[in-house]
């Protein structure tokens, strides 16, 4: 249920839990690592560039001196990167409450990632598709019924305006003829609500488990707007509205911390329910995902889903086994 009036304050202590945020070196991302790591979690910080990383750990340490936090490198447009990233951690055998997807590009050029992906279809859906499948065991076997895990996908309104059939073809999907640098996002962010939809829906009912989405706000206060390269004159408007009007970066990361944190706590969401496969927007409003649009489509969810395991296998990784067992 919907809770607008969420303060961080009212995160309870997060001692012992451990939290992977990516594209934590700025924007909204970065002040969740904070928020997370001031309430006591040990935080990944799964960030592209190691400098920037060090960077927001050393600015997070000198807010909260005693923080538990590290540096990993993940690029997400490389699915060999998110394939060590989760080797990586899964090696050395820590829990894993909190996984927040949060990195993402937004309207960019046409080009293909080494995998030979749309890049803001893989950046913002396909690389957090695999990481989270990859990691999933680990939260699954750190989840209980009296203290659940969360895995929580950043998504955006733009989900809404997206290509005439919601998700492209393959072959169309890596077509420049057929690209279109908004919609291409919207797209990338319709299958990030899919990919909710989906996972809860494998999940069942009886999981620990809570996976949810969002979209954080509208032009937040972040470097994100200065990145949109489709030409100067909207860059420039981009920012604009964004400094002018769009909520601060504390406001901004509201809904992705409430929907990160309340799940792990039973006693906190009896009465305002945070139901698995949600969606909600700024600030912490549930919203309804009505079936007559893309994201609410019944069969969006499975197209996403098994076009993101075929591209996996073609680009020749393995999908991991709990994908054909849910």
């Amino acid at each position: 249920m919907s809770r607008p009036n969420f303060t961080v304050d009212e995160i309870p202590s997060l001692s012992g839990k451990v939290a992977i945020v990516t594209g934590a070196s700025a924007g909204i991302g970065r002040e969740s690592a904070y928020q997370l790591a001031r309430k006591g979690a040990y935080v990944i910080l799964a960030v592209r560039t190691k400098s920037r990383g060090d960077e927001t750990a050393a600015w997070i340490k000198s807010q909260v001196p005693d923080a538990n936090v590290e540096v990993a490198i993940l690029d997400l447009a490389s699915l060999t990167s998110v394939r060590e990233f989760a080797d990586g951690f899964i090696a050395r055998g820590l829990p894993l409450s909190i996984l927040m997807n949060n990195a993402g590009i937004w309207f960019v050029k046409f080009s293909l990632t080494v995998d030979g992906y749309e890049n803001q279809w893989q950046s913002n859906h396909l690389g957090h598709f695999y990481l989270t499948l990859l990691l999933l065991p680990v939260l699954q076997r750190t989840a209980t019924k009296s203290a659940p895990v969360a895995i929580h996908n950043v998504s955006s309104l733009g989900a809404f305006n997206n290509y005439e059939e919601g998700i492209l073809s393959e072959g169309k999907m890596v077509d420049p003829s057929a690209y279109s640098t908004p919609k291409a996002y919207g797209q990338s962010k319709l299958a990030q609500i899919g990919f909710t939809r989906e996972l809860a829906q494998r999940l069942g009912p009886d999981t620990n488990v809570v996976v949810t989405a969002c979209h954080p706000g509208t032009f937040i206060r972040t470097e994100i707007t200065a990145k949109v390269d489709i030409n100067p004159i909207i860059n420039f408007i981009t920012q604009t509205i964004s400094w002018f009007s769009g909520p601060t970066v504390a406001q901004g990361a509201l809904t992705q911390l409430y929907l990160s944190t309340f799940p792990l706590f039973p006693e906190l969401v009896e009465k305002n329910p945070i139901l698995n496969g949600s969606f909600f927007c700024y600030i912490c409003k549930q919203y309804p995902l009505e079936p007559t649009t893309w994201p609410g489509n019944v069969e969006i969810p499975g197209r996403v889903w098994d076009l993101s395991v075929s591209q996996i296998k073609k680009a020749g990784f393995t999908v991991p086994e709990v994908a054909s067992k849910l």
